[in-house]
C-alpha cells in the first residue's frame, strides 16, 4: 500500500542506528494518514496467529509532538528511497533536519521479533516540492 504524505516537518532528518537508516516525521493526529494506520494497526492482531505485544509505527519524544518512523529502502549498502530537490534527485545524506517535506510511503508488510510485532514502513521518496 502507498501513501502520500505532504508537506510534514522533520525534526531529525537522517537517523542511522544499528547499520540502519531511518527517518521519523512529525504526525497530526487529526490527518487521515495517522487515522489509516491507526486502523490497519488495530487489525494486526487477527492477522497475527501467534499472540506479540503490538509496536505502533508511532511514538512520543519529549518537546515534540507525535512520531511517526518509517524505514530506508536499502539493498546491498545502497539506498533505494529517492531524495528529490528542485526536480534533481540527490544523495539523503543532504537531507536537512528543522524542515518540512513531502513523502511516499509503503506499508510494506509485518514485522515480528520474539514477543513483538507491527507494520514496516518504508520511505520510497521524499522530496521539497510537489514531485510525488
Amino acid at each position: 500500500m502507498i501513501l502520500h504524505v505532504k508537506n510534514v516537518f522533520l525534526p531529525f532528518g537522517l537517523e542511522e542506528f544499528k547499520n540502519k537508516y531511518c527517518i521519523n516525521f512529525e504526525v497530526d493526529k487529526e490527518s487521515e494518514f495517522y487515522t489509516l494506520i491507526r486502523l490497519l494497526e488495530s487489525k494486526l492482531s487477527e492477522l497475527i496467529e501467534t499472540e506479540v505485544e503490538l509496536k505502533s509505527v508511532f511514538h512520543k519524544k519529549p518537546k515534540f509532538n507525535l512520531l511517526c518512523k518509517s524505514h530506508i529502502k536499502m539493498n546491498k549498502n545502497l539506498f533505494i528511497t529517492k531524495y528529490i530537490k528542485n526536480n534533481k534527485e540527490i544523495s539523503l545524506f543532504e537531507l536537512e533536519k528543522q524542515k518540512k517535506y513531502n513523502l511516499e510511503l509503503e506499508v510494506s508488510g509485518i514485522w515480528i521479533f520474539r514477543n513483538s510485532g507491527g507494520l514496516y514502513l518504508n520511505l520510497k521518496s521524499i522530496s521539497t516540492n510537489n514531485n510525488i
